[in-house]
């Protein structure tokens, strides 16, 4: 199969979204092999995908290690964090409804009988 130079870069793009036959595939590779065009078209567009996926695969690993890091972080500070003291729990409950009974006795009228 002949295929026209005008045709290539739609092949390219295909080639690479990885929508090609294997008919097509061999006939834009030897297309390519006897057009020097066509070949710089396609050894451009192949590095430029294999550049951008290599920068996409670079980011994600430096997201990793910066997720494990935090995780390490996390890990170190939960096991070097004092204990809950016994009862703190009850005096977070215990403290502010103290605090609100002695408020309604304060604002509350004298009973006079």
């Amino acid at each position: 199969m002949d295929v026209p130079c005008v045709e290539v870069p739609d092949l390219v793009r295909r080639f690479l979204a990885r929508g090609l036959c294997a008919q097509d595939t061999r006939a834009l590779r030897e297309h390519a092999s006897g057009c020097g065009a066509c070949a710089e078209l396609y050894r451009h567009a192949v590095a430029t995908v294999a550049r951008v996926g290599r920068e996409r695969r670079l980011e994600r690993e430096a997201g990793e290690r910066v997720l494990r890091r935090e995780r390490r972080r996390r890990a170190m500070l939960d096991a070097h964090a004092p204990a809950p003291r016994r009862g703190a729990r009850l005096r977070v409950l215990i403290y502010p409804a103290f605090l609100c009974v002695l408020m309604v006795q304060l604002t509350s009228p004298p009973d006079r009988r």
